[in-house]
């Protein structure tokens, strides 16, 4: 792979994304809500639930033009699973990451690193900053931060986290700040649980409305930005070969562990 090599131009109505992260934070639930606005996410159960990558099909349409988006989605890092004799490693995970794109799609539109607002901390920087390793700087320019949960936040909360996080003297939270060309973005969804919290229909009513409008604009942002990427692409040729050199400097990988501070 050439480091250097700039995107292939092209006009394309297929665009391919990767959705990456650690375990827990939102990374299916953000390509329901892309596929369906009303989709209603419930509480995260602190237990991996995505075990094999997935190719999802989502359609998004502007004003003259439709796209498919085939969002790969993938078990997160740092795996949990009920038995614990059944959680893999991250380099595993990474491998089957490779393995299902060097299978299944030639080109990269978009990569999405994952976390969640108001909680990125040192275990999400010690995870990207190894996915940065096993990506290597080509994607770069199609790389993109996006915080999830953002539904339960103001806009200028989250205008706070942003800041928050491309101000940061941290260098591995720089190195991931500058890695993402794309940008930071926000997601949100329905909380199904906690709607069903209040009795009154009324209020889940009211409370569904007012999520909804909030949610809106962060959406229309991301596909928006998701279809911009169409015209933009990268290989996934040398993916493997970033792989199994990504995992030789563990000595780095403990020392950020250490290191890194909360966000």
């Amino acid at each position: 792979m050439q480091p250097n090599k700039k995107c292939q131009k092209k006009t394309s109505d297929s665009i391919n994304v990767l959705v990456i992260g650690r375990s827990q934070v939102g990374k299916s639930t953000l390509i329901h809500v892309l596929a369906n606005p009303h989709y209603e996410g419930s509480l995260a159960t602190g237990m991996a639930e995505t075990k094999e990558c997935y190719s999802h099909k989502v359609l998004l349409t502007t004003n003259e033009d439709e796209y498919t988006v085939n969002i790969v989605d993938t078990p997160g890092l740092q795996e949990v699973r009920h038995d614990t004799e059944e959680s893999r490693s991250n380099t595993q995970i990474q491998n089957l990451i490779a393995t299902f794109l060097k299978h299944n799609i030639q080109t990269l539109n978009a990569v999405c690193f994952v976390s969640v607002a108001g909680k990125t901390h040192q275990n999400d920087m010690v995870i990207f900053n190894s996915l940065i390793d096993f990506l290597g700087p080509t994607y770069s320019s199609i790389s993109m931060l996006i915080l999830t949960h953002c539904d339960g936040f103001p806009n200028s909360r989250l205008d706070e986290f942003k800041e928050k996080l491309t101000s940061s003297e941290y260098d591995e939270c720089k190195k991931v700040i500058n890695y993402c060309k794309l940008g930071l973005y926000y997601h949100g969804a329905i909380n199904r649980d906690e709607l069903e919290t209040h009795n009154d229909a009324n209020i889940r009513v009211r409370i569904l409305n007012t999520k909804l409008e909030h949610i809106k604009p962060m959406r229309e942002a991301l596909a928006q930005k998701l279809i911009d990427c169409a015209n933009c692409s990268k290989p996934v040729d040398d993916l493997l070969t970033n792989l199994c050199s990504s995992h030789n400097n563990d000595h780095t990988r403990k020392k950020l562990t250490r290191n890194c501070q909360l966000i």
